[in-house]
């Protein structure tokens, strides 16, 4: 196969083959090499350098030489130098180049000269963003022609998602958690702030706005069919293909007001309670799903699981003090102020359930947190509280024996 690639079936080969060498190989190191290998040889280049980008920074993953005979370092300053001109320009550099290229190439002129070599850089990019570079050095008197550096692009192009992933995969531990610990850092670890609510309205606009485009398709559709039976005299047509334009103005109207009630319009300080919709991406929705549970910042409600057999001891006003297990040192003042009006089993046991506001929540305060309260219900003697139960438990028993 020729460098020119005057023929499209050659350029299409060749491309094709250097992605297949980068997909059979599961690591990073080896399907560099080998896209390298494959384009020294069916480039007819000196070398070839594979880099990736990252920190600023670009680092060679892998190399190889059409010469057996050429030695070069690759670890040298010129080398990755020419790498970084080339990505931070976010375009390809060759040297020697037409005078009328206006692109910075002072690093390949030094890398040029140093290896009497025409050198060649193709950036590779990712979505929006660049991860790495091609690096190819070819005799001075054979530079490559413009079809063969697209194709050079196109082969970048295609194997720089490979190669970000098998990097991705070969990173430490600790630079792979680190998203998720960015994620996580602040004083909220174990929950995400409000902020998040904003993804309910793009969750809100994938559902909506396909159906709204649709619904626009249909009203051209019924438009013009209704203007086609007004001109044909058709009344039959007429009337119905005017009530099915009608139909759809009436369902893209609602649509525009559902999406108007989804806009979040004012700050909304709290946390999220329950709801890890990173889990639920392109999952469908269901409308009146429960997306999300928020909890206001700073206005917490304290509930307090009372036994069944004490309630009749409490009222709403009362005043006690509670220990949470994560803040056993500063036990926080509340007052009670509903006593729900249900009984709930859990574990076998009772309990009625008390709603109580803290008086002063202290900043480490966090939704869910557990601990022990102790309610002021007045004062008896100390025989009368040891044995409450004892005498509730006869109570009960005789009654049910005897009906005493």
């Amino acid at each position: 196969m020729t460098p020119e690639f005057a023929d499209h079936p050659q350029r299409l080969a060749l491309a094709l083959q250097c992605q297949a060498r980068v997909l059979s190989r599961p690591r990073l190191a080896e399907a560099a090499t080998a896209l390298a290998t494959e384009l020294a040889t069916g480039l007819g280049a000196r070398a070839v350098h594979i880099a990736l980008h990252d920190g600023g920074r670009s680092h060679l993953v892998g190399s190889a030489h059409g010469d057996p005979d050429a030695r070069f370092d690759t670890a040298e300053a010129a080398l990755g130098a020419a790498i970084d001109e080339a990505v931070d320009q976010g375009c390809a550099v060759c040297f020697p180049a037409d005078p009328a290229c206006i692109e910075v190439s002072r690093a390949h002129a030094v890398l040029s000269q140093a290896h009497a070599a025409w050198v060649l850089t193709v950036p590779m990019a990712e979505g929006d963003a660049l991860v790495g570079a091609l690096l190819i050095e070819r005799d001075l008197d054979a530079p490559l022609s413009a079809e063969a550096i697209a194709l050079v692009e196109h082969v970048g192009a295609l194997a720089a998602p490979v190669l970000t992933r098998l990097a991705a995969d070969a990173a430490p531990l600790h630079r792979r958690l680190a998203p998720a610990r960015r994620g996580a850092r602040g004083p909220l670890m174990a929950s995400t702030r409000a902020a998040a609510v904003a993804l309910l309205v793009v969750l809100a606009a994938a559902l909506w706005i396909p159906l709204r485009r649709r619904l626009r398709s249909e009203l051209a559709q019924h438009d013009n069919a209704f203007s086609a039976a007004l001109a044909l005299a058709e009344r039959g047509q007429f009337v119905v293909e005017r009530a099915r334009a009608d139909e759809a103005r009436a369902r893209i109207a609602l649509i525009d007001h559902q999406l108007e009630r989804g806009l979040i319009r004012a700050p909304m300080a709290a946390v999220v309670l329950t709801g890890d919709l990173d889990q639920s991406q392109g999952a469908p929705v269901e409308r009146g799903e429960v997306l999300l549970v928020l909890a206001p910042r700073a206005r917490y409600r304290l509930m307090i699981e009372v036994d069944a057999r004490d309630v009749r001891q409490l009222a709403p006003g009362a005043s006690g003090q509670v220990a949470l297990a994560a803040l056993p040192g500063t036990p926080v003042d509340f007052r009670v102020t509903r006593i729900m009006p249900v009984t709930t089993e859990h574990n076998g046991r009772h309990y009625v359930e008390a709603e109580a506001r803290l008086d002063a929540p202290p900043d480490l305060l966090q939704p869910g947190m557990r601990g022990y309260a102790r309610i002021d219900a007045g004062r008896a003697p100390l025989a009368t509280q040891l044995s409450a139960r004892v005498r509730q438990w006869l109570r009960l028993k005789t009654w049910a024996w005897f009906g005493l």
